[in-house]
């Protein structure tokens, strides 16, 4: 079921457009993390979300997390890639850590 998506996340899904539109705002203006999204090549649209976070680069260690993929992307190779993609950038940019955390529950991850 579509709500399983949100069990793992801080935020419970958004009951508006209003309140998503607050949300991407305030992860837009977050220093402690950098968001991004991912995009779905087949069809060109916004298919996940993702973020760099606990960035500590005097010991070159960087978070990936935050991470929710459209059913359309999630467990599928371009998925994947893209995740894989995320990782080389992060260690091209110097980075010998990169650390990608997830809640023990959850299987899929």
């Amino acid at each position: 079921p579509e709500h399983l998506r949100w069990e793992y996340r801080f935020q419970s899904g958004f009951a508006t457009r209003a309140d998503l539109l607050a949300y991407l705002v305030s992860i837009e203006t977050s220093t402690a993390a950098y968001y991004g999204v991912y995009v779905d090549l087949t069809t060109g649209k916004a298919a996940g979300l993702g973020s760099l976070m606990s960035i500590d680069q005097l010991h070159g260690s960087i978070e990936i997390g935050a991470i929710m993929l459209a059913p359309s992307l999630s467990r599928t190779a371009a998925g994947t890639e893209a995740l894989i993609l995320q990782i080389r950038w992060a260690f091209s940019l110097g980075y010998r850590r990169v650390e990608w955390t997830c809640d023990p529950h959850n299987a899929a991850s």
